[in-house]
């Protein structure tokens, strides 16, 4: 599941990226092309966007992971003490 949760942010990396370089759509896109246009505010928005999707993502992903895997938390918080 450590895997997973790291992949997740790797891809929405490399997805934005990937748009940002060969792509005509997209939030990748939509950053690049108004930081082109000098949209500062715009690209801002995007950013801040982006930022946004992969706080969700990445808190979904924690949803699933503790409905998942409930027994995990005891295990690790019992050999802390």
């Amino acid at each position: 599941m450590t895997g997973l949760r790291i992949s997740l942010a790797i891809t929405l990396i490399l997805v934005v990226i990937s748009e940002m370089a060969g792509s005509t759509d997209g939030i990748g896109y939509f950053i690049l092309d108004s930081q082109r246009r000098f949209k500062v505010t715009q690209m801002y928005a995007g950013m801040l966007s982006l930022a946004l999707l992969g706080y969700l993502l990445n808190h979904l992903f924690l949803l699933v992971y503790h409905s998942l895997l409930p027994w995990h938390k005891g295990i690790t918080r019992r050999n802390q003490a």
